[in-house]
């Protein structure tokens, strides 16, 4: 059905060939069409009713309009100079155009669409008009004007056609490129701001301060291999007065190494803050360990329970 309505949409518009007396009316023509058929799509698309068949139609359009122009420049200064003229240059301009689509199917129809049109003015409408000449300006004429040219002509439509379709195609495969590495850069750019959003967390979790004992005097510095690390210390206050000093190394680096460690850290936190002797929360924190670490990671772990007032 949609064929038959395209068909019969450039059956009009070369029929509308035979009402353009004048040059002037010719470019009224042609603006007012090309500008309602450009308005029209702005409209669906504003909308949200373009159809992808849409880019289809539109090439078979641009190709039509050209035909169009060429029938009608027939009409006006003649066949001999509308075969000459920028007509057939037109024809190779919307094929060139149309690989700027990336699609390749659709560069291989505007050749193939273009090809067939201009062979096809030339058949029905053009070739009955040339008026060819005795003697060796026949030849001539014959031979700009005649069939091995047009022929010459369509086919190099359709070899434009093949390239722009080759062209799209590269084009698509390179764009495609360019996206993969664009969202892989994404990816990498979100890890990484992932990365230093956890290693600000890990900072806070060591202590920025010390206790101030007067029989102690303890200094402290932190600064792991990698943006995040598995190594954790504290001075932790219990509710007698007594303080819990822990250093803990989780075995290896990076991000599973840290959250070994946090998960280390909670617990200390929690236990600490209860009434639970020293060896029962050592032994608590073996047993997480156990179940939740993978990869044969291990913790060394030292703690000392340090009272300052005894």
């Amino acid at each position: 059905m949609s064929i038959c309505v395209v068909l019969i949409y450039i059956l009009a518009l070369f029929q509308a060939a035979d009402l353009v007396v004048s040059y002037q009316n010719f470019l009224h023509t042609i603006a007012i069409i090309m500008l309602t058929w450009f308005i029209g799509n702005s409209l669906l698309i504003h909308r949200g009713y373009y159809h992808r068949s849409l880019k289809y139609i539109n090439i078979m359009f641009q190709v039509s309009m050209v035909s169009f122009f060429l029938l009608v420049t027939a009409k006006i200064m003649g066949v001999k100079f509308a075969l000459s003229s920028v007509a057939p240059l037109f024809y190779i301009i919307v094929i060139s155009v149309s690989s700027l689509t990336l699609n390749p199917f659709l560069c291989l129809l505007a050749g193939g669409f273009a090809a067939g049109q201009f062979l096809g003015v030339y058949v029905f409408w053009l070739h009955d008009q040339i008026n060819y000449t005795q003697g060796n300006e026949f030849v001539v004429e014959q031979s700009l004007y005649g069939w091995v040219s047009i022929a010459l002509r369509s086919l190099i439509f359709m070899i434009m056609g093949t390239v722009a379709m080759y062209m799209a195609r590269k084009s698509r495969s390179l764009l495609e490129t360019v996206v993969v590495q664009v969202r892989y850069e994404e990816q990498l750019n979100f890890v990484q701001q992932d990365i230093k959003q956890a290693a600000e967390i890990q900072e806070k979790l060591i202590p920025n301060s010390k206790p101030d004992f007067e029989m102690l005097e303890i200094e402290s510095y932190y600064q792991p291999s990698e943006l995040v690390g598995g190594d954790y210390f504290d001075f932790i206050k219990r509710g007698n007065g007594d303080y819990f000093i822990v250093i803990a190394d989780v075995s290896g680096k990076g991000f599973s190494a840290a959250m070994v460690m946090s998960n280390i850290q909670a617990i200390v936190q929690i236990l600490t803050n209860q009434d639970i002797a020293m060896n029962k929360i050592v032994e608590i924190l073996n047993q997480s360990v156990c179940k939740t670490s993978a990869g044969g990671r291990f913790v060394t772990f030292v703690c000392i329970e340090f009272a300052p007032t005894k």
